[in-house]
């Protein structure tokens, strides 16, 4: 079993009560909603129709239900064990737009998948690099 860690109210195996479960529940899908508003403006921004929104949002939403599901696995080194939702950035709006502009959708998708890859590449690297930010 892990050790919790004091900073956290619940660890991995700790269960909140019925009422708590509910409202970080709801807590949960209004943060992973927001990002669907960024998913609409890029469609917006490159002249895409309300059918292209519903397809890109629906794709959005399988994918960030896949990426909370996998985060919150704990199998090796796929997911830390904790519901962490996964959000759709704004950082990433001006290069989407971009890349459909220049690609149409392949292109942005190609360049989220080459971002996550980095991402998760870089989840590797990450923890070798605490000792340079811990205080002296």
């Amino acid at each position: 079993m892990a050790r919790k860690p004091p900073n956290l109210t619940y660890g991995v195996d700790d269960r909140p009560s019925f009422p708590v479960a509910v409202t970080l529940g709801l807590q949960h899908v209004f943060v992973v909603s927001i990002g669907f508003v960024l998913v609409v403006v890029v469609v917006r921004e490159t002249g895409g129709g309300i059918e292209q929104a519903r397809h890109l949002l629906q794709a959005s939403m399988l994918a960030l239900g896949a990426g909370t599901i996998l985060q919150a696995l704990h199998k090796g080194p796929i997911g830390s064990g904790y519901l962490c939702p996964p959000i759709c950035s704004p950082s990433y709006v001006p290069p989407a737009i971009l890349a459909i502009k220049t690609g149409g959708l392949p292109l942005m998708f190609g360049m989220t998948l080459f971002a996550g890859c980095i991402g998760a590449l870089f989840s590797f690297v990450a923890p070798r690099l605490r000792s340079f930010s811990r205080p002296r």
